[in-house]
């Protein structure tokens, strides 16, 4: 690896110059105020390291965080031979004994010892300040700039103006820190890295300091160990500094700057125990720069790396007047209900979904976005900060191939992938079945297991819907390669399905016991959690082996033996079904309450993620859809408002997806664990409440939705044919705007812009040379050829 060096600046006045505060119309999240509180805090990450910056005056702090940091380790959480008792599961289910069926579910097949591993902070990296004495705080700004993935924050002690720059740079896998003062040898302060459970941290001489420990939790040692070193670097002519124990001290400086590395024993491998044999200390010392390094050559690498990424796709959804963009983002928030005109201030909140993903998701990354991303303070998290495989993790990568972030992917490919040996044990345990399956919740660990009582863990259809997200990925992309890496465990999902599906009253083929996600209902006056023919595992179970049977054309896949019956299984699956008031039923008995406004929807998984219903061609599913949604309501938490823009846009209702934008852009303070009034703190992370990030990703899949869908298709001689629907769901508030970089399915980049509500012009360039349809409002525009790879078209209706 190359290492960065970086260059001491002693003059402040050179120094400022390497500073570039962005203007009031650019891409920032801005505060005039520090915080104390974390979920008000500014986020930098470079994918596997992260770090939440408070901006205070006197005292900063950086809670930092590594990806990898996970308490727990693998574990044996399978009851065994537990799938004997499913007989007796659904002869309760059969004679509509719901509580008899849910206690059954509750007793054999749940997990064994309980689910504890939680992601964990790193520790804390505090700056203690001495300022002037009684020094009066003016001209305070906090900034994220979304474009160069820089923080900073600015005030005068004062007549001294301070200035402080962050960024967690990829290429050199470290965070690096910029302090200066205006005056010469203003500048002093004691740094200190520490983490309040399982650690030590000695100086290693005067300007380095390194913390090792262990994840241990609840007196139960944690199978990953870490390592993280802070430099303080040469701190120009007349400064001192000295280190001792967990501190080092700095005096009479104008400009330092600092590095900090972070390396774990983690190793995504199930055979290898999830741990690997890299000497830790060695690892993270040998990644500090020296002494004489180039902060700006970091620093030019670093937006280099990340604007590869981030410039791909431009937005604009209007503009907005100097001094509104000049406000604050809280003041512009608490605005923007009132306002919906702002259209810029949504763009804003898209890209910073996008900044999220790029800071947190990297494709060198051991493990993917979490549901705090790579960011989370405590050791034992709201909702353990795992991969709830019921929805949320799942939203975290929607709009990753959409939005131009494919390389993002990786890391959720690989996590996937890696679950089926602890998967295959699932499936046996369970249901003694073939292939491989995963249950409501998954972690660092390879956990597949239920994780849970009802309404949560006995919910066994997470490997399917993994399947889809894999599919969907190649989808993008038509890379062979890739579908290569993942037919073989499509495969494998198909024969657990096929191997427990079961003919339901309706004398069709579905999941039993069944469950929906979190939800439940009541009839013959008892609640239940399970029945038969759930719709969201059947919609999975649909797409999944819809996918496979394609791949297996494009595989050249010759057995079969198990393509005949795949086919003949898939004819037989429970389809949609209305339900008494009109509503696409959530579960094979009629027994939805239209008084129900649980934050899942998850019936609807045919209309999204899945690619089942067109509104445009199937009026009655599309129908029963809108049932559904009016009657769950617009409220919920951040992530279920997220899911509801996804999928009013996909019923082509732009107005009432942006409504429900607008009510998740409301400023929210709570921070401990309610469900519902979501919405998003004061730096635009969504508020559960607390903060979950597939509140923000799911969110700018939605606005990417109502511009451009490509979900829907034709499939013709063993090969797909997407339909590219334009401006299907734009809201009359934003009548005016441009996108560029926008992909489709079937390998196209799309760039697009509109005027009074109407498409001006689209341009869709070609990566694969495949055919396309183009549909605006319904209406097919006719394309006399399609471009051959590398080349474009440009339609202006």
């Amino acid at each position: 690896m190359k290492v960065f060096s970086f260059q001491m600046l002693a003059c402040a006045g050179l120094m400022f110059a390497a500073f570039a505060f962005a203007d009031a119309s650019d891409l920032v999240i801005r505060d005039n105020a520090p915080t104390s509180i974390w979920s008000e805090a500014y986020p930098i990450g470079n994918g596997r390291m992260g770090a939440m910056i408070f901006g205070g005056t006197k005292n900063e702090r950086l809670q930092l965080n590594e990806i990898t940091v996970w308490s727990g380790g693998k574990d044996d959480p399978w009851k065994k031979d537990a799938w004997t008792h499913l007989p007796e599961i659904r002869e309760a289910i059969g004679k509509s004994e719901w509580h008899k069926a849910d206690d059954l579910v509750n007793r054999y097949l749940t997990e064994r010892g309980g689910y504890f591993p939680s992601y964990q902070t790193l520790g804390d990296l505090n700056f203690d300040f001495i300022l002037p004495d009684n020094a009066q705080i003016t001209d305070y700004k906090r900034e994220l700039d979304l474009e160069t993935a820089l923080a900073s924050v600015i005030f005068k002690a004062g007549e001294v103006e301070f200035k402080r720059e962050f960024f967690a740079s990829h290429p050199q896998k470290l965070i690096f820190g910029r302090l200066s003062a205006s005056k010469p040898g203003a500048l002093s302060f004691r740094a200190t890295l520490k983490r309040s459970r399982s650690a030590k941290t000695v100086a290693s001489g005067q300007d380095i300091l390194l913390m090792t420990g262990n994840t241990d939790y609840d007196n139960r040692k944690g199978n990953c160990d870490y390592a993280a070193a802070l430099r303080i670097m040469d701190c120009g002519k007349g400064a001192k500094i000295s280190a001792e124990g967990d501190s080092i001290t700095v005096s009479g400086a104008t400009d330092v700057v600092f590095s900090l590395a972070a390396h774990t024993s983690y190793k995504l491998d199930w055979d290898a125990n999830y741990r690997n044999t890299d000497d830790l200390q060695k690892t993270v010392l040998s990644r500090l720069p020296s002494g004489d390094a180039k902060y700006d050559e970091a620093k030019k690498a670093h937006i280099a790396d990340y604007r590869a990424l981030f410039d791909r796709m431009r937005l604009s959804l209007g503009t907005e007047s100097p001094e509104i963009a000049a406000m604050t983002t809280k003041d512009r928030l608490k605005r923007f209900r009132n306002h919906p005109e702002d259209g810029a201030f949504a763009a804003l909140f898209a890209q910073f979904g996008r900044y999220l993903m790029i800071s947190s998701s990297r494709e060198d990354n051991p493990l993917p976005s979490n549901s705090q991303g790579v960011w989370g303070d405590g050791y034992d998290m709201p909702w353990k900060c795992d991969y709830k495989s019921n929805i949320n993790y799942e939203m975290n990568y929607w709009a990753i191939n959409s939005s131009n972030l494919s390389e993002c992917f990786i890391p959720a490919m690989k996590l996937n992938l890696s679950l089926i040996p602890s998967g295959r044990i699932t499936a046996k345990e369970y249901f003694n079945a073939p292939g491989w399956a995963c249950a409501y919740t998954t972690n660092a660990w390879g956990w597949t297991a239920p994780g849970g009582s009802l309404p949560w863990g006995p919910f066994f259809s997470a490997g399917g819907w993994f399947c889809q997200m894999l599919f969907d990925h190649y989808a993008y992309s038509g890379d062979k390669d890739f579908l290569t890496e993942i037919y073989s465990a499509m495969k494998d999902c198909c024969r657990f399905f096929l191997s427990v599906l079961v003919e339901g009253p309706d004398g069709k083929l579905s999941m039993n016991p069944s469950s929906s996600p979190e939800n439940g209902f009541r009839s013959n006056n008892q609640n239940g959690s399970v029945a038969w023919g759930g719709e969201m595992e059947s919609a999975i179970i649909r797409e999944v082996f819809r996918d496979t049977l394609y791949a297996s054309k494009i595989m050249g896949d010759t057995d079969a033996e198990f393509l005949t019956k795949l086919k003949d299984v898939a004819a037989k699956i429970r389809p949609i079904a209305i339900g008494h008031y009109g509503q696409i039923q959530e579960w094979g008995p009629d027994v939805d309450n239209p008084n129900d406004t649980h934050r899942h929807i998850s019936q609807l998984f045919a209309l999204g993620p899945g690619s089942q219903i067109d509104p445009y061609t199937d009026t009655k599913n599309a129908d029963g859809a809108r049932v559904v949604l009016n009657h769950r309501g617009d409220e919920g938490t951040g992530w279920s408002k997220a899911w509801k823009i996804d999928l009013w846009a996909r019923l082509l209702d732009g107005n009432r997806a942006y409504k429900l934008l607008r009510e998740q852009l409301v400023l929210v303070d709570q921070e401990g664990i309610v469900m519902g009034g979501g919405g998003v703190y004061g730096n635009l992370l969504d508020a559960h409440p607390p903060f979950q990030i597939d509140g923000n990703f799911g969110a700018l899949h939605g606005i990417v939705e109502m511009l451009l869908q490509s979900q829907h298709f034709e499939e013709k001689d063993s090969q797909r044919i997407y339909t590219l629907d334009l401006l299907p769901a734009l809201p009359d508030a934003l009548p005016d705007g441009s996108v560029s970089g926008l992909k489709a399915r079937g390998g196209f980049e799309v760039s697009l812009s509109w005027a009074q509500g109407k498409l001006k012009e689209a341009t869709v360039l070609s990566r694969s040379g495949n055919p396309f349809r183009v549909r605006i409002k319904g209406q097919e525009w006719k394309i006399s050829a399609a471009p051959k790879a590398g080349e474009s078209i440009t339609i202006r209706p």
